[in-house]
């Protein structure tokens, strides 16, 4: 397939990240230098499915196809991605092949004004809320409100309140990408608050295109979520 289409092949996609037909367009990015769309990553937090997950590649997978580091971070003041990542092989043996360019632009949410704590090149930084992009390590502690959709990294006791977003009304005791079962998963909904614990997690989803964004369209509202 030539570079310079602007889709990907739909049979190649496997059930748990096939398109959803109220969010088509986020499943087709011009210029995605990434190997899995908006849509496609959104589909984990879509019922916290691990099917989605173990179809990406759990952590590792996201760490390759999202051209970060799990560790380290993104490098400090990396801005242009060059080439496009090709995704042959995933745990579920999908083919993707996607574009190259820049970072997906970085819809932002509305009057938002908060720092958040982010891994750049191994060191802790503070960054703006809407200066976050795909593929960023945060970290996160007691009080915090998740500013992205992500799945965790490091964890030292997480426990969320997630009702924001799903409306469950329990502490959710989260584990890492590497350890998600039926009864513990991974995701990191923006928008929930940490309760309990400590811990580091990758950005998957940022803005309109997070779960939090998207209960703010269906809404119709400007709120965001609570400065970190």
């Amino acid at each position: 397939m030539s570079l310079t289409s602007q889709s990907f092949v739909q049979d190649d996609l496997p059930e748990a990240l096939a398109p959803d037909p109220q969010n088509k367009k986020d499943f087709k990015v011009a210029d995605n230098c990434f190997a899995f769309s908006p849509g496609q990553l959104n589909k984990l937090y879509n019922s916290k499915s691990l099917p989605a997950l173990y179809t990406i590649g759990e952590l590792h997978g996201l760490e390759y196809s999202l051209r970060t580091n799990l560790d380290a971070g993104l490098s400090a003041g990396e801005s242009i991605l060059p080439g496009a990542v090709i995704l042959e092989k995933t745990r579920q043996a999908a083919l993707f092949k996607l574009l190259s360019c820049y970072y997906w632009q970085n819809i932002k949410l509305p009057k938002v004004d908060c720092q958040v704590r982010v891994v750049h090149s191994g060191r802790l930084r503070m960054v703006h809320i809407n200066d976050m992009v795909v593929g960023d390590v945060v970290y996160i502690g007691p009080g915090d409100c998740a500013p992205a959709d992500g799945v965790v990294i490091v964890n030292h006791g997480l426990e969320y309140d997630e009702s924001i977003a799903t409306s469950e009304l329990d502490q959710i005791e989260k584990v890492t990408g590497e350890k998600a079962t039926a009864n513990k998963n991974p995701f990191t909904i923006s928008g929930s608050k940490v309760l309990e614990g400590l811990g580091t997690y990758l950005v998957t989803n940022v803005g309109l295109y997070s779960m939090y964004g998207r209960i703010i369209v269906s809404l119709g509202t400007e709120s965001a979520p609570t400065p970190l």
